[in-house]
């Protein structure tokens, strides 16, 4: 389950509060999209994104296994992200954005390494940055100024390093 929930973060770059909120009717697996509502996003906007090919099976398995715990196919307006089904440590009946940050607190104490859900969104902005389309990855993240989407992108050395070589003496 939350090695998922770590993909998808990945994946997609969504924040704790749309993952939480993501419901199975926002997942369209034949289409490979999700739909981010306007409720459960920051800028009160919706879009789509698009479901990136190595998270359709692991999406299509939380499914089968949510199915499975729930012995039903799940309902559109359920939680896809439920580790109430998953785990009885959990308590409640839908993840909270308390228990996901929780989860993240003990991963970043068990690796020695700061995890979180908004490192894995600036993590993935960073790569994607790389193809020098910047306007895709702003309506990517859902940002309304083009600024904000460049606070997220964070140069490494490598490709500064490779800027400089291309000077010509």
């Amino acid at each position: 389950f939350w090695a998922i929930v770590v993909k998808t973060f990945y994946y997609t770059g969504i924040r704790r509060r749309q993952l939480i909120e993501l419901t199975w009717k926002d997942i369209d697996l034949n289409e490979a999209t999700i739909h981010l509502r306007a409720e459960s996003s920051k800028t009160h906007r919706e879009w789509f994104i698009p479901i990136a090919q190595p998270l359709v099976p692991e999406l299509e398995n939380l499914h089968l296994l949510t199915t499975d715990q729930l012995q039903r196919p799940p309902r559109g307006r359920e939680q896809v992200f439920n580790v109430t089904l998953f785990h009885s440590r959990f308590k409640g009946t839908v993840t909270t954005v308390d228990q996901l940050t929780g989860t993240f607190e003990r991963l970043s104490k068990a690796t020695n390494i700061r995890i979180t859900p908004h490192r894995l969104r600036h993590t993935m902005a960073t790569e994607l940055a790389a193809s020098k389309d910047i306007r895709t990855l702003q309506q990517l993240l859902g940002h309304t100024n083009i600024h904000t989407t460049m606070q997220y992108v964070h140069p490494d050395m490598d490709r500064m390093r490779g800027l400089l070589d291309e000077i010509l003496l």
